[in-house]
């Protein structure tokens, strides 16, 4: 006896496009705000010269006893 495997097909699924013609085509207004400039929002960076010293921490495990009765 000879066993036939079936092979599932999948569908593909076509996407029609719509053509946009002039008369339905809607023109999109885009509204643009607008920013103030305070002076209280506006920061300055300074730079610093010279070695940046780093510090290391260190974390320290604390292990717990369980007496038994």
């Amino acid at each position: 006896r000879r066993r036939r495997r079936r092979r599932k097909r999948r569908r593909r699924r076509r996407r029609r496009r719509r053509r946009r013609t002039r008369s339905t085509r809607r023109r999109r207004r885009r509204r643009r705000r607008r920013r103030r400039r305070t002076r209280r929002t506006r920061r300055r960076r300074r730079r610093r010269r010279g070695r940046r010293r780093r510090r290391r921490r260190r974390r320290r495990r604390r292990r717990r006893r369980r007496r038994r009765r």
